[in-house]
Order: structure tokens, then sequence, then C-alpha cells
């Protein structure tokens, strides 16, 4: 092909790419939008269906989210064998080693105390007796001396020599045994994870010829579920900038000294208040309530119940009890899920100092605490 041929070839080129972005920018809005059509029509669906029906859409939501819970059991199992078995593993070799070394040790034990049997003590006193003068004599002594010193070190590193081992063994045996447990464990986060997908096979089969259409609502709460996780991951990070970036000042904690303790509270409409005007994803809504804390994404339909529990002395983590999704319980698999990356936390030490919260109780609309001191 001659230099004018490639050039003329090239030249085309630019045409396809046009085309191609063309094409590309004409039907790529309608896709995202056809995808966002989906969920949101799904949404309305839950909406309006039948109480029997929805019911029947979050018993086969409950059976996804135990499967998804086995198979997270069935992870960990996995990885904790594999580490075991790689700790198992250098032990054992530890232990060979150990070994080895403990047969050298006891075997020049051994010729030491041939040799010492064979001269007897005798000889031992006529070294000291055949001294020449006094300096000789001093000698021989620290040369006798030196030897008792010497197989009684030997004495005392072959019985250091044989705890260690010991204990490796020991360690050993412990970690075979956790090794056994894992597998069990194992076994049988398989074992119900098949269980519970036939269960959930036989709950479809049967609803006969309404299979597929609860079997696409089931897809579509699965793919909304997966979305939210995604999601409460991004809030939680955007809480946690907000809450340590200064914009609660001191007033907001309403702090109160006493004879001997300090207290103060917070409330949730102040914490509501400040995420609604720094939030930029949907928003987190506190309602405290005796002995409860009630925390929703009400955009998603997302609500979770529990309580704030003291952490690391100075910072209050939420853990939840219970939750539902567009009115749909959560199973405790799927509320770790949610806090897999970490917790929804109000941290006291970058709000108000150094501070050692000695206890909390949640009351109507707020929560008190008491701390040691904030100096």
């Amino acid at each position: 092909m001659n230099r004018i041929d490639r050039h003329q070839k090239f030249r085309k080129y630019p045409i396809y790419i046009l085309i191609f972005v063309l094409i590309f920018s004409v039907f790529s809005p309608v896709l995202s939008r056809g995808q966002a059509e989906s969920s949101t029509s799904f949404e309305e669906t839950l909406e309006q269906i039948s109480e029997d029906e929805k019911a029947i859409v979050e018993d086969l939501f409950i059976l996804s989210q135990e499967i998804e819970g086995m198979k997270a059991e069935e992870e960990k199992a996995g990885r904790e064998i594999e580490l075991l078995s790689k700790e198992i593993s250098e032990l054992d070799k530890s232990i060979n080693a150990r070994q080895k070394q403990f047969d050298e040790q006891l075997s020049i034990l051994e010729q030491v105390l041939v040799a010492y049997q064979r001269r007897g003590p005798a000889t031992f006193i006529e070294t000291l007796l055949n001294s020449k003068n006094l300096s000789d004599f001093i000698k021989n002594i620290n040369v006798i001396r030196e030897l008792a010193h010497n197989t009684d070190k030997l004495l005392s590193d072959l019985q250091e020599e044989k705890n260690l081992l010991t204990a490796e063994k020991n360690k050993l045996n412990e970690n075979m045994n956790m090794l056994a447990e894992k597998r069990k464990e194992l076994k049988a986060a398989i074992e119900s994870k098949t269980r519970l997908k036939e269960e959930q096979e036989a709950y479809l089969n049967s609803l006969k010829e309404k299979r597929e259409y609860f079997e696409q609502h089931l897809h579509s709460m699965e793919k909304m579920w997966e979305d939210i996780k995604i999601l409460f991951s991004k809030v939680v990070e955007e809480y946690t900038m907000i809450i340590s970036n200064g914009y609660f000042p001191l007033e907001d904690f309403n702090i109160r000294y006493g004879l001997t303790s300090i207290k103060g509270a917070i409330y949730d409409h102040r914490i509501n208040a400040v995420l609604e005007v720094y939030s930029k994803l949907p928003k987190l809504k506190f309602d405290f309530s005796p002995g409860e804390v009630l925390v929703e994404i009400p955009e998603k339909k997302l609500s979770l119940k529990g309580t704030f529990e003291i952490a690391n002395e100075s910072s209050l983590n939420f853990v939840p009890s219970q939750g539902t999704f567009h009115g749909m319980e959560l199973k405790d698999s799927s509320l770790k899920e949610l806090f897999r990356d970490g917790y929804l936390a109000i941290d006291f030490s970058g709000l108000v100092g150094s501070v050692k919260i000695k206890s909390i109780e949640i009351k109507d609309g707020y929560i008190e605490f008491e701390t040691s001191s904030f100096f």
C-alpha cells in the first residue's frame, strides 16, 4: 500500500468515530434513564401491590438475606481456615527445627556425662593435687568450675528448649482443634445456604404461574438492597466528616458543671438541622426516645432501630438491633452488612476536647451524657 492510499484510509477513521460518538450520545441517556426508571418503577409497584403480594416478596427477600448471610459466613470460615492452615504449617516447620536442636543438645549432654562418668570425680581431685604451685592450682579450679558451669548451662538450655517445644506442640494442637471447628462451621454454612436456596426455590415453585412475576420483584428488591448498601456507606462517611469538621459548637452539647461531675446533652433536632444544611446525599434523620435510637433515610425508606454504646471512652457507636427497608424486615446479617465500612458514631474527642464518657442515657429527644473532664 502506497503512502497516498494509507493517508486516504486514515482520513476515513474520524468519520466512523464521529458516528459512534453521536450514536452513544443519543442512546446513552436513554439507557441510563431506562435503568433509573426500572428502579423507580419497582418502588412505585411496591406501593401499589396488595399486602398479600408484598408479604410474599418480603418472605422471598428474607430468604435472600439469609442466603447472603450464610454466604458471608462461608467466606469468613474459608479465610480463617486458610490463615490457620498457614500458621499450622509454620508451626510444624518450627517444631521440626526445634526438635532437631533439642536432639543435638541432648546428644552433647550425653557425651559429656559419659566422659564425666569414665573419668570420675577422683580425676578432678588428682588434677588439683598435681598442681605445681598456687597459680596452677587456681587455674585448675577455674577449669573444673567452667566445666561444671558449662554442663549446668547445657542442662538449663536443654530444659528451656524442651519447654519451648512443648509450648509449640500445644499451640499446634490448639490450632488443629480450631481448624477442625472452622471446617465444621464451613460445612454448616454451606449446608444452611444450600437448604435456604432449596427452600427459596420451593417457595417460588409453589407460586406456579406467578413465579416469574415474583421472581422479577425479588431481583428488583435485591438490586435496590445492593444500591442502598453502597449509598449507606457513603452517607455514613459524609456524616462522619460533618461531625468531625466543627459544625457543632460547644453550646450544642448543653454543658452543665456539677460538684462531682460534668453533664451534657445533644438533641436529635440539632443533629438533624446540621445534616440538613451540610449533607449533599440523601439525609440521615435521628429520633431519640427513652432507651432507643431511630435512624432513618426517609427518602430511601430505610429505618433502623438500636442504641448508642460507649466505645473507646470518648465515642458513641450506634448499634442496630432491628431495621426495615421499604417496610420489609432486615435480618441481623443485613444489618451488619450496612455497617461493614464503619460505625455511625458521635466522637466527642474531636468536638469538645479530651473527654472520658462515664455514662449515657437516651431520653425523649436527646442523649444525656456524663464525662470525667474536658481537660
